[in-house]
This record gives structure tokens, sequence and C-alpha cells, in this order.
């Protein structure tokens, strides 16, 4: 209710972050509550689920995101589920506030797989990436450096690519 009484689009988008970063690890507790096995969380219904939730919560009229999730089969445990939650809520709240600023369009694709002994995470977007933007997201808040020190929790590496669009690649053990 707060998100809409704000006039202020700075106060906005700070208590959308907020509510998409409870949302994500209100989500991890209710798959594992609701689930058989109190361990481990299914990805690939997580994830759409999450990512769901983040593009209605940052849609905007005459703007239509397509997403692809990718991660049939995948489970993990919840103590890096949440770390691996709250990424994806930035990355993908990130797209939505900067990869499609002008664009009618957009599509939101992200796959998690295995090789080897690590897990890869591919998050991407086809919208209009460049450095100034991704400069820009990164003075405006927390959520790149949240990020990063996420990514360092996993024990993984982070890499950002912008060609057409921008992809975020997260390899983590």
């Amino acid at each position: 209710m707060q998100i809409d009484e704000a006039e202020d689009m700075r106060d906005r988008e700070a208590l959308l972050a907020v509510k998409d970063r409870v949302f994500s690890m209100a989500l991890v507790h209710e798959r594992l509550y609701g689930s058989q096995n109190l361990t481990s969380i299914d990805l690939d219904e997580y994830l759409k689920a999450l990512v769901d939730e983040i593009v209605l919560g940052h849609k905007r009229p005459g703007l239509e995101v397509e997403t692809r999730i990718e991660a049939e089969g995948m489970s993990l445990e919840a103590d890096r589920m949440i770390p691996l939650g709250l990424i994806v809520t930035e990355l993908v709240s990130n797209s939505m506030k900067h990869a499609f600023a002008t664009s009618p369009r957009g599509r939101i694709e992200l796959s998690l797989s295995r090789k080897g002994e690590r897990i890869e995470l591919l998050l991407c977007d086809n919208g209009e990436a460049s450095s100034e933007s991704f400069a820009q997201a990164r003075a405006e808040g927390i959520g790149l450096q949240l990020v990063e020190a996420l990514a360092a929790q996993l024990g993984g590496t982070l890499t950002r690519d912008t060609g057409q669009g921008c992809a975020y690649r997260l390899s983590f053990i």
C-alpha cells in the first residue's frame, strides 16, 4: 500500500526493492514448508514464481516482458537458496528498471545448469545495455553491490557482458 501511495519515484523504487527482497526470502520458506523435502527446493518452480512476481511488480503501461526460465531438475539447499534468490531478484529488477526504459517489449531469460562441480546461472535480457546504464544502476543503490557480496558468499564469480542486451553469469559451488 505504501508503494502505491509513494509520490516520489525514488521512494517508490526503494519500497519496491524492499518488497522484492522480502518476497524472495519468504518464497524460499514457503517452498520449504510446502515440500516433503525440508532441506532443498526445486529451483524451476521457485525461480518461475520469483521472476513472475518481480516482472509483475515492475510492469508499466505499454510494456510487455516475456520470460523464459530453465532450471528443470535442479534443486538447492535452503541456505544457498536465499543468496541465489536475492541475486536473481536484484538482476531481474535492474532489467525491469533500466533495460526496457524506452522499449515496449522485452525478454528476460534465466537458466541454471550444472557445469561439473559448479552451478552456473545465466540471466540475460534483450534491453538497452550500456556502460552508462550499468554505472547508473550501480550508483543509484546497493543492488549490484549486494549481488557482488552474495556471489562471494556463494563462493562464486559474477561476470557481466553487454552485447545485444545485458547478460550476467554467476558460477558458484
